[in-house]
């Protein structure tokens, strides 16, 4: 007879940051390989995971209204990522590569996705390639060449984000909103055969952990 017990798990951080480390130091320390690790075509996720009212979304996005197309005075993980990959791609074209890189921005709400980019978006497919992994045919992307474009999309995109009031947060993000960038890795060597490194990086602003079942709650009270 099953019981409705759940057994415990223990999970082992490789670091902490206490309530002093700011959003630079956290990417600085723990997140900058990801940067590399795409240049080199593998995929990579960063995930921000935490209850309503715990700073996810300003530690992706961080001062982004305010950054003019610039880096804020207060940048978040998409911005820094999008500095380091400019300043990337420019080191790696003096040692004879070239990069394309385009932005895809979606949103998963009671398991649906659609396309942040796209005003009155369906729902999309997702499906899984054997060759090519995850993959959603329908989600626009679009080539980027500055920071500014990112800024403008991502605006843009939360603009069209669902959000719901809750006890903890005015503005909560109710919905799981995933930025995704995907890039291209050519030789500048002409050859007969054009081959290229892809990968994709996805950052991602989790809705808040708690149980819907919590909000609707705190809604009603």
């Amino acid at each position: 007879m099953e019981s409705g017990y759940k057994q415990e798990k223990s999970y082992y951080f490789d670091k902490a940051f206490d309530s002093n480390t700011t959003t630079i130091d956290v990417y600085q320390q723990a997140l900058t390989p990801a940067i590399q690790n795409v240049i080199n075509g593998f995929n990579s996720t960063i995930l921000a995971y935490g209850m309503t009212g715990a700073g996810k979304t300003f530690t992706m996005f961080g001062d982004i209204y305010n950054s003019m197309g610039g880096i804020a005075m207060n940048p978040g993980i998409v911005s820094l990522v999008v500095r380091d990959l400019f300043q990337t791609f420019k080191k790696e074209s003096e040692n004879g590569f070239e990069f394309n890189i385009k932005l895809s921005y979606l949103e998963i709400y009671n398991e649906h996705a659609r396309d942040l980019l796209t005003l009155n978006s369906e729902e999309l497919m997702i499906i899984e390639d054997s060759r090519r992994g995850i993959m959603i045919p329908n989600l626009t992307e679009f080539a980027i060449n500055t920071h500014e474009e990112v800024v403008k999309h991502i605006i843009q995109g939360n603009s069209r984000r669902i959000m719901a009031s809750t006890n903890a947060n005015q503005f909560s993000s109710r919905s799981h909103a995933i930025i995704q960038f995907t890039i291209e890795k050519r030789s500048k060597t002409k050859d007969i055969v054009d081959s290229f490194l892809q990968s994709k990086l996805c950052l991602v602003d989790l809705a808040g952990s708690e149980r819907g079942a919590d909000v609707v709650d705190q809604n009603k009270q």
